[in-house]
């Protein structure tokens, strides 16, 4: 199966979204916080690939974007990760 460009980038921000949606039904402020996060970012890429991608640059903004993508997401399974291992065990 081959994936465009386009297929990996919106695949990616899908999972992310996804992410946060989970992340806001546990905890509203971190949850908030984190999309806050996204849409900055993902607003600041899609902005440069869309408008500022002249001369080859259009594949920075790509790549740039899939790496934050993949960053944000990471931190947000290394924070359920840890939340879980965390999470105080009932004793009664």
């Amino acid at each position: 199966m081959n994936l465009s460009d386009s297929q990996l980038m919106y695949g990616s921000a899908l999972i992310l979204f996804a992410a946060n949606i989970a992340l806001f039904l546990t905890r509203k402020s971190y949850g908030f916080a984190s999309f806050a996060i996204q849409l900055a970012y993902s607003a600041y890429f899609f902005w440069g690939l869309t408008y500022d991608s002249a001369d080859g640059s259009g594949l920075a903004w790509w790549f740039c974007f899939l790496i934050s993508n993949c960053v944000h997401t990471f931190a947000l399974a290394l924070y359920f990760t840890l939340r879980k291992l965390r999470k105080p065990k009932r004793t009664w």
